[in-house]
């Protein structure tokens, strides 16, 4: 939030990919996978066929649907926004040939991300996506979309430090 003058220095370009790199790289913190990591966890959890059931109660659907709709938001629209970012940064620095390359790799992620929406019928969270994502099959397909956006953020990663150096 910012109210008043601005009181510092705007950030540079490589402060932002900086704090990008921070928040992607893979790591443990207590019990929470964080940055790359999260892809591999994510997947397992869809994946463990004892936490669902076709017959399971509405509301523990409902839970596991949320937890992974929240992941793919997080992952649609974030990845959108940064390559979005790195087109406007590579339109700027043409001279940089590797903010175009970055912002194409956030834009396979975001792509992936999107095609789980359509894996379960839509972006809605009703009943018909609950009932999709019951499906062993519909969560097998979710899961290589998680590994597709986990590779293509490997490969932004990879670039963004190499762009940092």
């Amino acid at each position: 939030m910012s109210i008043g003058e601005e009181t510092e220095s705007p950030d540079t370009l490589k402060d932002i990919i900086e704090r990008a790199i921070l928040a992607l790289e893979g790591r443990q913190f207590g019990k929470y996978a964080k940055g790359i990591a999260a892809y591999d966890a994510w997947k397992k959890a869809i994946l463990d066929e004892s936490q669902f059931s076709e017959s399971m109660v509405i509301p523990l659907q409902a839970e596991r649907l949320m937890c992974h709709g929240d992941g793919m938001d997080c992952v649609a629209d974030g990845r959108k926004s940064a390559c979005k970012y790195f087109r406007k940064m590579a339109d700027l620095s043409p001279e940089q040939p590797l903010l175009e390359k970055i912002a194409e790799q956030f834009g396979v992620s975001a792509t992936a991300a999107h095609k789980m929406f359509d894996t379960l019928g839509g972006w809605e969270r009703g009943e018909a996506q609950m009932k999709a994502f019951m499906k062993s099959e519909i969560r097998k397909r979710l899961g290589e979309l998680i590994d597709e956006c986990k590779a293509a953020d490997e490969k932004a990663l990879a670039l963004m430090k190499e762009f940092a150096k």
